[in-house]
């Protein structure tokens, strides 16, 4: 007889983790014992080596792939730490899993098209609305095939279907029909299969392939079916050849993005739970924080989020902090709570490397600054920054690259990569007219992650020293830019790597700097957050080149740029608003 373990260690409590230790405390012939220790969900075992082969088969099969498990293993114990007790959790809200998803999903099962099957394990058959029929699924899989659009209505959420991408300004989101297909129309690692087939079914970010025929190479929201209808209606589609198709939804799911070797959370998706309570915080300077309608409170040792859906309710910290919460919040989650740095990319918030000394004092080493609002605005301050003779140069080689930047309309904040991107974009020949800025900054990251060498041009980011706060001039990086550009004669095969040393420069760049830091005030960890950390090539090259001589950290169990601000913004040493 032998007592075995299965261990699965999640950087979050995965609540169908903990359902299904319960379950598995009613195992016929052996007594199962399990909990929740040290991060891990425990399930223990005493048996001989037939029993002990058949539990291990059962459990591979239930305990599915979560975005959350960090390792799993199985090993052989001399005593229990386990307990017959069931754990607490969240609520389970799977629709499917493994054992109830081929049967009414697979066209060749007897069941097909049961949305409402009862499953044991999961209880997805709980949230299935009723509203909708195999018949009305194959009827809008007929108006989608015929008209090029359908909509669905299931469980209070609106779907709009398109055979094409809709004209929104925004990054395509793609439900794929047929996933023994999807590397026939994305770019796909290993990594990015098992995310899309995980528990959590999030949205992963892909690029197109280069030589498509119809998708053009830039980035796709990517996912597969997360719902019970959308499973059987996937499959209908895939029956009659359709991969993928394009979609719209009021169902708001998780982004996550492929940070230091491992998932992480970008932001806050509305109706999405938060994660469990963090434990053992020592008190901080505020007992409460709201960042973007995220709200963290402390009491006694806990610090628990909560959304605020007023829209009235007013941030405790200015957006210029940001980068300070999100060096807070990742020292919290960590447990190094000094001598840490922070390289923080977003959208919404200006751009920072800041570091946090063993003094718990900070200092800011550069934090972005705007660029203007239009293309022809950025192109005239290149002008009187001495750089007209390349401006003249550049728009008498490239004429129509040159109209793109002028027509171009930077919306939103521009303190950030984003925008950096979207003018690259103009200046290496990727724009086209009518497309957004998120839209631009994406065909740079996809040309970006293209590419497969080892070498590429050295970009400029210098700094600006014109303001108290040091920022980058990015005036130079785009002047560099447009010096290659020339020197390429305009080759269009050498925008990848031209695309990928933007980011491998950055990233050496911020190398250098933290190197610097490193010297003045002992930098034992480099966060890193924000939004734009969703840009993998860039977070690849931070990886290689920051890594390489400093322990890294992503949050995991708060957001790279929503509950870890509001989190790290108990630390910040401010005056609040009123």
């Amino acid at each position: 007889m032998k007592l075995i373990r299965f261990s699965f260690a999640c950087s979050r409590k995965v609540p169908f983790y903990a359902q299904l230790c319960n379950h598995y405390l009613d195992y016929p012939e052996l007594q199962v014992t399990i909990a929740w220790h040290n991060s891990c969900f425990i399930l223990e075992a005493e048996g001989n080596q037939s029993q002990l082969e058949a539990l291990a088969a059962s459990v591979a099969k239930d305990f599915l792939y979560s975005i959350w498990l960090t390792d799993a293993k199985m090993e052989e114990v001399a005593e229990r730490i386990g307990s017959r007790s069931a754990l607490s959790h969240l609520m389970v809200q799977l629709p499917f899993c493994n054992h109830c998803h081929p049967q009414f999903s697979d066209n060749q099962s007897s069941l097909f098209g049961q949305m409402a099957l009862e499953c044991p394990l999961c209880h997805g058959e709980k949230h299935v609305p009723g509203e909708v029929s195999l018949g009305g699924l194959q009827e809008l899989a007929a108006q989608l095939r015929r008209c090029g659009e359908a909509k669905l209505i299931w469980a209070g959420h609106r779907y709009d279907f398109r055979t094409t991408p809709f004209a929104d300004g925004l990054r395509a989101q793609v439900l794929v029909c047929n996933p023994n297909r999807l590397s026939a129309h994305f770019a796909a690692d290993h990594h990015h299969v098992l995310a899309l087939s995980s528990l959590e079914k999030p949205r992963v970010a892909l690029r197109a392939k280069e030589d498509h025929q119809t998708l053009v190479h830039t980035l796709y929201d990517v996912r597969f079916a997360w719902s019970r209808a959308l499973s059987v209606l996937a499959e209908v589609l895939r029956q009659q050849g359709m991969d993928y198709l394009f979609y719209h939804t009021s169902d708001a799911k998780m982004a996550v993005a492929w940070v230091n070797g491992q998932w992480s959370e970008l932001a806050y998706a509305s109706q999405m739970p938060l994660p469990n309570p963090l434990f053992g915080i020592k008190e901080p300077l505020h007992d409460s924080a709201t960042i973007r309608g995220l709200r963290a409170d402390w009491h006694k040792g806990k610090v628990k989020g909560k959304v605020m859906f007023s829209s009235h309710t007013p941030d405790t910290s200015g957006r210029e902090t940001h980068a300070l919460c999100a060096l807070h919040g990742g020292n919290i989650e960590s447990g190094v709570l000094r001598n840490s740095a922070v390289v923080y990319f977003s959208d919404q918030s200006p751009g920072q490397l800041a570091v946090l000394d063993h003094r718990l004092n900070t200092e800011v080493f550069f934090m972005l600054r705007p660029l203007p609002k239009t293309g022809e605005q950025l192109l005239h301050e290149l002008e009187t920054r001495g750089r007209s003779e390349l401006v003249g140069r550049f728009t008498t080689e490239y004429p129509d690259a040159m109209a793109e930047m002028a027509y171009t309309l930077f919306q939103g904040e521009r303190d950030n990569l984003t925008t950096l991107f979207a003018a690259a974009a103009c200046v290496m020949g990727l724009a086209s007219s009518g497309l957004s800025k998120q839209q631009l900054a994406d065909r740079v990251v996809a040309a970006a992650l293209a590419y497969r060498g080892k070498n590429a041009h050295r970009i400029d980011f210098a700094f600006d020293e014109s303001s108290p706060v040091s920022g980058l001039d990015f005036y130079q990086t785009l002047a560099s830019i447009m010096a290659f550009r020339l020197a390429t004669n305009g080759d269009d095969s050498l925008v990848p790597k031209l695309a990928f040393g933007i980011m491998d420069s950055l990233a050496d760049y911020l190398a250098t700097w933290i190197e610097h830091l490193d010297g003045k005030h002992g930098i034992e960890q480099v966060v890193l957050a924000g939004n734009e950390m969703g840009n993998e090539c860039l977070a690849q090259r931070i990886a290689v080149r920051v890594g390489k001589n400093f322990s890294l950290f992503a949050n995991r169990r708060l957001m790279l740029d929503g509950s870890n601000l509001s989190v790290g913004a108990l630390l910040l040493k401010q005056r609040r608003r009123r």
